[in-house]
């Protein structure tokens, strides 16, 4: 009897020592998600919020309020991609029914009507002051009358000039000339051609306007725009109304 007592005690001492809990451990939560996936039934992994592998197809939402992607592209708004009210394809082409750009200070530029505020669009005009004669049959610049234009990059520009002038003595018949000049060497737009006009006996004369406007490219850097002008015969006398003539730029987009 103490033999079997004794037994029982070396028994329940094993027991106790012994972890006889089984070996298998809880899966993690990405293994407990993956569901073989069975026809007609839906694996739970993607009834939570998964996809099922190597599926080109993904929805989520309903009726027309659907973001998805699949073979075409990926889309928003639609049941399907090509009812999607935004959406781009698989060549990064995109295509939406309403778009604002706003810049760094979160001003808008560009809404669904078009150009909304000209901050991205870079503009400069410069009016003279008093009038300016010149004999030269050589170009000569037109005092106040140019302005530097700086670019980040290889962009294009346009420029414009109005040139108002008077023969004040000469030949009537001949003309005074002006341009545009870029960085010295260029010129932009067509010569402006001011016909020649008497001083009347009265002092009364008639002023000619020109203007000329191109759009050009320009390489980064800052370039100088002016204008000059000149008459043809040194024996005239060319007059230039530089509070009548303007010179300016539009940077076409940055």
């Amino acid at each position: 009897m103490k033999k079997i007592v004794f037994g029982l005690i070396i028994l329940l001492i094993l027991k106790v020592m012994i972890d006889l809990t089984p070996n298998n451990r809880p899966l993690p939560a990405e293994q407990e998600l993956v569901t073989p996936y069975i026809p007609g039934e839906r694996p739970l992994g993607e009834t939570i919020g998964g996809l099922q592998m190597f599926s080109n197809v993904f929805k989520r939402g309903y009726g027309d309020n659907v973001f998805g992607s699949d073979e075409n592209g990926i889309w928003l708004g639609g049941s399907d991609y090509d009812k999607g009210k935004f959406k781009v394809n698989m060549s990064g082409e995109a295509e939406m029914k309403s778009v604002t750009l706003v810049d760094e200070n979160d001003q808008t530029f560009i809404d669904a009507k078009g150009l909304v505020s000209t901050a991205n669009f870079s503009s400069d005009m410069v009016k003279g002051s008093g009038s300016q004669t010149t004999t030269s049959t050589s170009y000569v610049d037109v005092s106040g009358l140019s302005i530097n234009i700086t670019v980040d990059r290889t962009q294009k520009v346009f420029i414009f000039a109005t040139m108002v002038g008077v023969i004040m003595s000469g030949n009537s018949v001949n003309v005074l000339n002006g341009r545009i000049l870029l960085d010295n060497s260029v010129q932009v737009g067509a010569t402006m051609y001011m016909p020649g006009r008497y001083f009347s006996s009265s002092g009364a004369h008639i002023d000619s306007t020109s203007s000329t406007q191109e759009l050009v490219e320009l390489s980064p850097g800052t370039h100088t725009v002016k204008l000059q002008f000149k008459v043809l015969f040194s024996s005239d006398t060319g007059q230039i109304n530089r509070s009548d003539c303007i010179l300016g730029y539009i940077l076409m987009g940055k």
